[in-house]
């Protein structure tokens, strides 16, 4: 029995695991890296079950991609609760979340994560082709 198989159940754990690896392996190796395969073996799960949490390479990245927009959401709501009530404090804070070096949402290998998602998910994958 594989240790993936012994160990006690904990869904949110596993589903952190799988988008880490995903994120790792899209900054290191590229988009064509990231295979149901691979991310299962990286994140110490069966395949079965990374695929109980996402079904598809797809659904892997779409889950990738809606978790760095919610870090990227939190970091700009607290940026504008930091901001005083005047003209521009949207503007500000944007551009506080964007450029600040100490945020884990603009860490390089976030922001590349950002950019190889934006080419590799379907959507952009179209609107690119017919451009």
């Amino acid at each position: 029995m594989s240790e993936a198989n012994r160990r006690p159940k904990n869904p949110e754990l596993i589903r952190i695991q799988c988008l880490s690896v995903v994120r790792d392996l899209l900054v290191s190796q590229g988009p064509e890296s990231v295979t149901l395969d691979l991310v299962a073996q990286r994140a110490g799960v069966t395949k079965g079950g990374l695929q109980y949490h996402y079904r598809s390479k797809n659904a892997l990245l779409e889950a990738l991609r809606d978790q760095l927009f919610e870090e990227f959401e939190k970091a700009y709501q607290r940026a504008l609760s930091g901001e005083a009530d005047r003209p521009g404090k949207h503007a500000r804070a944007y551009i506080k979340t964007c450029f600040d070096d100490t945020a884990a949402n603009n860490a390089i290998g976030t922001q590349r994560a950002i950019a190889m998602l934006a080419l590799t998910l379907p959507p952009a994958a179209r609107n690119g082709a017919s451009a």
